[in-house]
């Protein structure tokens, strides 16, 4: 038995492939990702950091956009493929919140940002 335990945002696309093949499975997701309704503060322009494809999803539509980082290539491409502008990631075989810390340009990025003093 194939058991899909992927949030809805991303078991979706594995349900069609499944479907595409008449493999049968079942849908205990490990998690459930909601949206919640919040506005940003005013003012807040600036370097915005995403940790997952799931804060990319749920992030507002009309972030304001400085710098972007993410911290590997798929929330990196899903960062991009939503607000069409350039992302920053780690190096390769650095990706993680521990590679953007160790990265010089991020570093740099966030100390030059007052709201993080």
């Amino acid at each position: 038995m194939i058991l899909v335990t992927r949030p809805m945002p991303w078991a979706k696309h594995l349900f069609d492939l499944l479907d595409a093949h008449q493999l049968s499975y079942q849908y205990w997701p490990a998690g459930v990702i909601d949206a919640v309704s919040s506005e940003l503060p005013s003012g807040s322009i600036g370097n915005t950091l995403f940790l997952s494809q799931s804060g990319v999803l749920f992030a507002p539509n009309d972030l304001p956009i400085e710098q972007l980082f993410a911290v590997g290539p798929k929330t990196a491409q899903a960062v991009m493929d939503k607000y069409q502008h350039h992302c920053h990631q780690p190096m390769p075989g650095h990706y993680s919140v521990a590679g953007l810390l160790e990265d010089q340009f991020f570093l740099d990025a966030i100390k030059k940002n007052p709201n993080l003093r």
